[in-house]
């Protein structure tokens, strides 16, 4: 976080639990075509999530349940090990209801190009009906069926949790930009948090998109879902409604948790031939 930032903001490092992301998304495409193609393949390379805090910020992180007693977590790895495909889910998810393990399955994609008969190459419509996709899932690279995680307050006073992601460029920490570390996607990217009290609690909460990119969202606005049917056209879909940030998450104090598992996609929608090789480096900020 640049000194600018902590200026701004001076109660972040002291009240923030940061999920750090290191989200390094390619999208590699040698297809003629934009949108759904087939071979439009998104890889993450590296993602780790960090719980940073200091001062009166008494917030973890873990794959396990605290147990009183332990030292209180601060990071945790994800497993990275699948590719993605552009890809929008097929239904709205409805607040307090979806669960997790539902929406997770309901990504199709398909390839699209030149309707039967056309002429004009800037006309394209479906190859084919929806096919399943995958998007990213938050997943224990130690314990592959498992995707929700814990975030706990340790303080003696409740917090409330505002949850969202921003772009970063500084992955290694030494107060620098890296190079390569470009955001060139990152209005693309759509985060669905899933929240809970236990594992098998977990339901919808809502999706954001990246906070403080107002630029970036601004040229792809919209979240797209809805059914992929062959010959439709491959940009009349319904939207999912989005903030830059959740409303507040209360965890109780002196222990109290959420359980929480999270979907990342870039919309498919936007997800084009021109913008193949770029990439998206993000932080996912826990604020109390």
């Amino acid at each position: 976080m640049s000194k600018e930032k902590r200026k701004k903001h001076p109660k972040l490092m002291i009240f923030s639990t940061i999920l750090m992301v290191a989200l390094l998304v390619i999208s590699i495409s040698t297809a003629t075509f934009a949108w759904f193609t087939a071979n439009s393949i998104v890889t993450i390379d590296t993602l780790t999530f960090t719980a940073e805090h200091s001062g009166e910020s008494e917030i973890s992180i873990s794959w396990n349940q605290y147990m009183g007693g332990a030292v209180p977590g601060n990071q945790i790895s994800l497993d990275t090990s699948h590719d993605l495909r552009p890809c929008i889910p097929s239904a709205l998810p409805v607040a307090n209801t979806t669960e997790f393990g539902t929406f997770r399955t309901t990504f199709t994609g398909a390839t699209i190009g030149m309707p039967k008969g056309g002429s004009d190459p800037d006309v394209k419509v479906f190859n084919e009906n929806g096919k399943p996709e995958q998007p990213f899932i938050s997943t224990n690279p130690n314990n592959d069926t498992q995707h929700h995680f814990f975030v706990t307050n340790h303080g003696n006073s409740a917090v409330n949790l505002i949850v969202y992601f921003q772009a970063v460029t500084d992955l290694d920490g030494d107060g620098e930009p890296d190079q390569g570390a470009n955001n060139e996607n990152i209005g693309l990217l759509r985060m669905s948090l899933f929240v809970g009290d236990t594992p098998n609690s977990v339901k919808y909460h809502s999706t954001v998109v990246a906070f403080g990119s107002d630029d970036a969202v601004a040229a792809t606005p919209k979240t797209h879902y809805g059914s992929i049917v062959k010959d439709a056209d491959p940009t009349d879909f319904n939207e999912i409604t989005t903030t830059t940030a959740t409303i507040p998450i209360a965890l109780t104090a002196n222990g109290g948790y959420k359980v929480f598992a999270l979907v990342f996609w870039y919309d498919g929608v936007y997800l084009d031939e021109l913008r193949s090789g770029l990439d998206a480096n993000v932080e996912v900020v826990f604020q109390g």
